[in-house]
């Protein structure tokens, strides 16, 4: 475990790869009919490597953690958006009261 980690420390790149990998991974584990979608299983690995208190510089961070905001944004949106097209007024409008 300890030249996981101090492999993981010294190369930034493996870092990336191996978060990725990982969450590719588990993206692909089925249990019954369901399966963790590959964004989250990606973060999930993300924050367990991040357990190892390894280090990341702060664009990093930023950068990835943008591309899961779009990958999760870019499935959601047009289920939410069909959504606003028939209830959009009351939802304007408690929107505004809050």
């Amino acid at each position: 475990m300890n030249y996981l980690t101090h492999a993981l420390r010294e190369q930034s790149g493996t870092r990336g790869l191996l978060t990725l990998a990982i969450g590719f991974l588990i993206g692909r584990v089925r249990i019954g009919r369901s399966a963790l979608a590959r964004p989250w299983a990606a973060l999930l690995a993300g924050v367990a490597i991040g357990q190892l208190n390894i280090g990341v510089p702060a664009v990093v961070k930023y950068v990835f953690f943008d591309l899961f905001l779009f990958t999760t944004g870019y499935k959601v949106g047009p289920s939410v958006l069909r959504a606003l097209e028939k209830d959009a007024l009351p939802q304007v409008a408690i929107t505004l009261v809050l």
